[in-house]
């Protein structure tokens, strides 16, 4: 039900913002916006639809200072342009949190091969080609979780675009004592769990994303290290 709804309100947006577009380019409208800022406009839009339903506090906080800095002029907030803006947005991302807390679902359904990688629901996957060392997962605009179950995992590697993205690593085995997960993500949550006794070493580009632990470190069985460039993400790993 999630989903379709998501679905019609995307796809109204569109057809909104096509009309108004065919407007504003043949003057029929008081303002007039060039069709790459129209084109901004609605990836923010969508950005910012994705975010509430994914109950993403931070994507929901900055597509809205976002598409402020986009209609500063029309606003004439132009003067808040755009650290005072992103400053704020900081700010309320994280006084929302702390008064809200973090929106947590746990799901247990197993990657199954789909053709369509848009707009699944929570419970369809994404199905990629992994080797027992090698852990590809890709989301875009969609809900994936992954079991990984391998004896010899060397890498992971994540690109996710306005997601949600569960990747269970308790039952893998570090046969070399070292692992490396690489995430390219934009505008997404995710979640990574981990065995206690492993130590994980953070090193992401981190672009206005948050990175949080839940439980600790127990141990020093084997080190995963994480890298990759984070954009506006939520990143939460958590020891089991």
């Amino acid at each position: 039900m999630e989903k379709r709804v998501k679905q019609i309100l995307i796809g109204l947006f569109l057809l909104v913002a096509a009309g108004i577009l065919i407007a504003s380019q043949m003057h029929l409208l008081p303002f007039t916006f060039s069709v790459g800022k129209w084109i901004l406009i609605i990836l923010l839009v969508i950005a910012l639809i994705y975010s509430f339903f994914q109950k993403s506090i931070s994507g929901t906080v900055f597509s809205i200072a976002f598409l402020l800095m986009v209609f500063a002029k029309e606003l004439k907030i132009t003067q808040l342009v755009p650290w005072t803006l992103l400053i704020a947005a900081v700010l309320v991302t994280i006084a929302l949190k702390l008064i809200l807390g973090k929106h947590e679902k746990v799901l247990t359904v197993e990657f199954s091969s789909k053709d369509d990688n848009d707009f699944l629901d929570e419970d369809e996957y994404l199905s990629e080609e992994d080797s027992d060392q090698v852990i590809n997962i890709q989301a875009n605009m969609a809900a994936a979780t992954k079991y990984v179950r391998s004896h010899d995992l060397r890498n992971v590697n994540i690109s996710a675009t306005m997601a949600g993205v569960k990747l269970y690593l308790t039952e893998a085995r570090l046969n070399a004592g070292y692992a490396v997960i690489e995430i390219n993500a934009n505008i997404s949550d995710l979640d990574i769990y981990l065995p206690k006794t492993w130590q994980v070493i953070f090193n992401p580009n981190n672009i206005l994303s948050e990175i949080t632990t839940k439980g600790s470190s127990q141990g020093n069985e084997a080190r995963v290290e994480i890298t990759g460039t984070l954009k506006l993400c939520d990143l939460t790993i958590h020891y089991i």
